[in-house]
């Protein structure tokens, strides 16, 4: 039997049920999470409203905050369960306000550690709102600086340590310390300091592209996120953060990941059923999953991305994908074609697209022209300035990025396994490389190999190499091989993205991997 109120130190109101029950009405938990309170039911004990349990085993990603949460608990027990003894408690030592951040831009920190107090969790939806920032520049020195007018000037919430200042707090006092905030995390020599870290080597995806994190500039970019519960992929805004690091990095080498970690990088993995018996995706340092079996051990390759697509027929995917494999186009559009199973596929596309062609022997081969329509001008305009893929592919729908997929098998590629995986082949390696990124926000794998072009695939460049794809429609992959440690002394890079995943590249590799 749980024990009657009269005898807790303090009560845990667990998810939206137990806080409903405790309120009286219902409550916003993502909100209302990690702040004591009192209801009337326990009278003068503290109330700690927390995530439900198996809401973070639902979304490994909030992990932290739970853990972060259960800290507050420890620290109110070391004060006697006294809330007013808590809010005086040394965790507030060597914290001070401040709402003018012109020293530190005056004389810069070489690096900062920063926090951020929050309402909600995801700052991408509307409603979250950062209450204020705290940055550490020493041990035993940090700045808080608020964000929100409103909360600032809350009363209720001020103690012996608020300044007199945060009443009066204004719109343009926020404005100035937002700008400060933006200048001192974009200056290159303030290393902003983060437990998840990659090389600068490791790419991420922009609606631009892929970038180096040693190319980008600032402290926040558009990066293409991973969502653990859906397995959803989205472009969200994300915060970069770069520290100095001297000592070792946790590599990978296999054909499907090629990750290079600090030890307490966030890795997303699936496997260890023992340590994770809905086998979903969560969230493991890099150092404790190199304990663990390879082969039992999975990270994801992707996931699926959903733009809003051409205004175009989807029938007419496939026949773009034709003219880029196999057509001529400059002038006009034509095939010429040897193979009876390319001859027939064309025209079955063609057909079933209500697109007019003409068809004629020449030869050994048979000449296919696709006549003056909006499908042939489409295809002229797109591949004007060669037949090459490009960050274009990020406007297609998922439906249409599929439908090009498949269709490839038949020209640059050939099915293998009963059409489970199939191979793709091209000179060209940016067109590869865009094919890798459309297989992997797409639901497919892509194992990208360079080989030299040994079979006189082109004449004019017998020194060209071929680019290589195995496809496979899945979206995970063993880690196969225990890392090595590497020696690193330079930069390491973080990403605070809304989701705590992201897409990433390096060494012509494409998976998902944790961030900040």
């Amino acid at each position: 039997m749980p024990a009657p109120v009269s005898q807790t130190s303090a009560v845990l109101a667990l998810g939206k049920a137990g806080n409903r029950q405790l309120a009286g009405k219902p409550v916003q938990i993502t909100k209302a999470r990690g702040t004591f309170t009192t209801r009337d039911i326990t009278g003068d004990r503290p109330v700690l409203p927390l995530l439900g349990p198996f809401h973070v085993l639902r979304r490994p990603e909030l992990r932290d905050i739970y853990d972060s949460d259960f800290r507050q608990l420890g620290v109110l027990r070391d004060c006697n369960w006294s809330v007013a003894e808590f809010g005086r408690s040394s965790t507030t030592e060597g914290y001070r306000w401040t709402k003018d951040l012109q020293f530190l831009l005056d004389d810069p920190p070489s690096a900062v550690s920063l926090d951020c107090e929050t309402v909600g969790l995801d700052w991408h939806l509307p409603g979250f709102r950062i209450l204020n920032v705290s940055l550490t520049t020493r041990k035993g020195v940090s700045y808080v600086v608020p964000l929100d007018v409103d909360y600032a000037r809350d009363e209720s919430l001020h103690g012996v340590q608020t300044p007199e200042w945060m009443k009066k707090l204004t719109v343009r006092d926020v404005a100035r310390s937002k700008a400060q905030l933006k200048e001192l995390l974009s200056n290159p020599g303030v290393s902003v300091v983060g437990h998840n870290c990659v090389d600068g080597e490791s790419e991420l995806l922009t609606p631009s592209g892929w970038r180096r994190f040693d190319s980008l500039e600032g402290c926040s970019t558009t990066a293409m996120q991973f969502n653990l519960s859906t397995q959803n992929l989205s472009f969200r805004e994300a915060m970069i953060s770069r520290r100095s690091f001297d000592g070792e990095l946790f590599v990978w080498d296999t054909e499907f990941h090629q990750g290079a970690y600090t030890a307490d990088h966030r890795m997303v993995i699936k496997g260890e059923q023992g340590l994770n018996p809905f086998n979903l995706w969560r969230m493991q340092p890099a150092c404790e999953v190199e304990q663990f079996s390879m082969n039992a051990t999975v990270v994801p390759s992707g996931g699926k991305y959903e733009a809003n697509g051409w205004d175009v027929p989807d029938t007419w995917v496939p026949i773009i994908e034709a003219a880029r494999a196999d057509a001529e186009v400059v002038g006009g559009i034509r095939f010429n074609l040897k193979k009876r199973r390319k001859i027939e596929r064309i025209q079955r596309l063609l057909q079933r697209a209500g697109v007019p062609f003409s068809i004629h022997s020449n030869g050994d081969a048979v000449r296919i022209r696709i006549l003056d329509s909006e499908c042939a001008r489409f295809i002229r305009r797109l591949f004007a300035d060669g037949k090459r893929l490009g960050a274009w592919i990020l406007e297609l729908s998922l439906s249409q990025r599929i439908a090009w997929l498949e269709e490839a098998r038949f020209w640059d590629g050939c099915s293998e396994h009963a059409g489970s995986t199939w191979s793709f082949s091209t000179a060209d390696r940016q067109t590869a490389e865009w094919f890798q990124t459309m297989a992997h926000i797409s639901g497919y794998r892509y194992a990208l190999r360079r080989r030299d072009n040994k079979k006189g695939y082109n004449a004019k460049n017998p020194d060209a190499v071929l680019w290589n794809a195995c496809v496979r429609k899945t979206n995970k992959c063993k880690l196969v091989d225990k890392p090595v440690r590497a020696p690193h002394k330079g930069v390491v890079y973080c990403l605070r993205i809304p989701s705590g995943a992201f897409l990433i590249r390096r060494k012509g590799v494409v998976w998902v991997t944790g961030s900040c």
